[in-house]
C-alpha cells in the first residue's frame, strides 16, 4: 500500500507545518476572551482620517521627567524598571507608565531602541528573547515597553491582560492607542533630551501597529522596525480568529463593520504619511500568518511606497520559531542605516 501524506493536497510541508503551528498556538490565544459584554454606546463623533485630525487625535505630549530604579547589572548594561506620569490617565492602574530598561554604563552609547509588545502579553520576555542578546552585544540601549492594560497595568477587574486595550468598547480602545502613543513619545523626548543619539522603535504584532501608527505622528524616530504588524485593526477584529469574541459583542449591540471602520479608521496607519523616510523602514511578515492577513499587512507596504519588507515563509509563531534570523536581520538592518 502506497504511504499517504497528511499533508494537504497542494500545500508544502513549510506552509502546512506553519499553519498547524498557528493553529495551535491561536486556539490557546483565543481562550482568552471577555466573559461579559465590554461594548459601551459611543459619546463623541469619530476623528476624520486627515492630518488635522491625526493631531486631535495624537497631540503632542509634554516632557516629563522618568524614574530609573535599578535592580542589577547584565553585562556591561544597568537593568531595572522605569516609570513616569502617564500623559492621559484614564484611571488608577493607567496613571503611570512603566517598563524595563538596559542601559550602557558608558553614557556616550547613542542609540536607543524602544521595544513594544504584542497584544495580550503576560511578559516582556518575548521582546527579551528576540533582541536582548544581539542589541546588548552591539551596545544600543534597550526600554521594553509595557503598554497601557496589559501586566501590571491590567485592570483588577479584567480577564486576562490587554482585554481592555482592544475590545467591543469602541472609545476604550482609542484612548488606549491614544495613551500608547504619548506615553512613547515622552520615552523619545526624554532620551532624546537626557542622553541625545538616535531613537529605533521596534514593535512586535499589536506593537507593530503601535509603532507605525507612532511613526505617523512622531518625527523623532529615526529608524523603525515593524514584526508581523497589522494595519487595519477593524479588519483583525471583523475578519480574523482573533477578533471573533469582540467582532460577537459589537453585533450583539448593533455595530456593523462599516460602522467600526469610521470610528478605528484613526488607528490605521497606511491613512497617513510616515514621518520616518522609506530608507529607515523595515517591514517584516509571515506568509502564511493567520494572526495578522498578509494582504492587510501589503496594504500598508503598498500606501507606504514599498519600504523594504521581509517575508519569511512562517506564520505568526514565526516570531518565536524564526527568533534567531529576525533579531539577525533587524540587527543587520539598523548597523547598516546607522553607519
Amino acid at each position: 500500500m502506497r504511504e499517504q501524506s497528511v499533508v494537504p493536497k497542494g500545500m508544502t510541508m513549510n506552509k502546512y507545518l506553519s499553519v498547524l503551528v498557528d493553529s495551535v498556538v491561536l486556539t490557546n490565544f483565543c481562550r482568552k476572551k471577555s466573559r461579559q459584554t465590554q461594548f459601551q454606546p459611543v459619546g463623541r463623533s469619530s476623528y476624520e482620517p486627515t492630518e488635522k485630525g491625526l493631531g486631535l487625535a495624537f497631540p503632542k505630549p509634554a516632557l516629563d521627567d522618568i524614574q530609573l530604579n535599578p535592580t542589577g547589572i547584565f553585562t556591561e548594561y544597568e537593568m531595572g524598571t522605569y516609570s513616569y506620569a502617564s500623559g492621559i490617565e484614564l484611571d488608577l492602574c493607567q496613571q503611570l507608565a512603566q517598563g524595563e530598561y538596559y542601559l550602557q554604563k558608558n553614557k556616550d552609547q547613542q542609540v536607543h531602541v524602544i521595544v513594544i509588545h504584542g497584544w495580550k502579553s503576560d511578559g516582556l520576555d518575548r521582546g527579551k528573547r528576540l533582541f536582548l542578546d544581539s542589541f546588548s552585544t552591539s551596545g544600543y540601549n534597550l526600554f521594553f515597553v509595557m503598554l497601557p492594560h496589559h501586566m501590571d497595568r491590567k485592570d483588577p477587574r479584567s480577564d486576562y491582560s490587554g482585554e481592555y486595550m482592544i475590545s467591543a468598547h469602541i472609545e476604550r480602545t482609542i484612548q488606549a492607542f491614544q495613551q500608547a502613543i504619548t506615553e512613547i513619545r515622552m520615552l523619545i523626548y526624554w532620551l532624546k533630551k537626557h542622553r541625545g543619539g538616535k531613537i529605533v522603535v521596534i514593535g512586535i504584532s499589536l506593537g507593530g501597529l503601535i509603532a507605525n501608527l507612532l511613526s505617523v505622528v512622531e518625527e523623532d524616530v529615526d529608524l523603525l522596525v515593524s514584526v508581523m504588524y497589522a494595519n487595519n485593526i477593524s479588519h483583525t477584529v471583523w475578519n480574523t480568529p482573533v477578533g471573533n469574541d469582540i467582532k460577537q459583542d459589537l453585533e450583539n449591540h448593533g455595530v456593523n463593520y462599516h460602522t467600526l471602520v469610521e470610528y478605528w479608521r484613526i488607528l490605521e496607519p497606511s491613512r497617513f504619511v510616515p514621518r520616518v523616510s522609506k530608507e529607515n523602514i523595515l517591514l517584516l511578515s509571515g506568509v502564511y500568518d493567520q494572526y495578522v492577513e498578509l494582504a492587510d499587512s501589503k496594504q500598508l507596504w503598498d500606501a507606504w511606497g514599498e519600504p523594504k519588507h521581509i517575508l519569511y515563509k512562517c506564520g505568526h509563531a514565526g516570531i518565536a520559531l524564526y527568533r534567531k534570523r529576525i533579531a539577525q536581520d533587524v540587527a543587520q538592518f539598523i548597523q547598516h542605516r546607522l553607519r
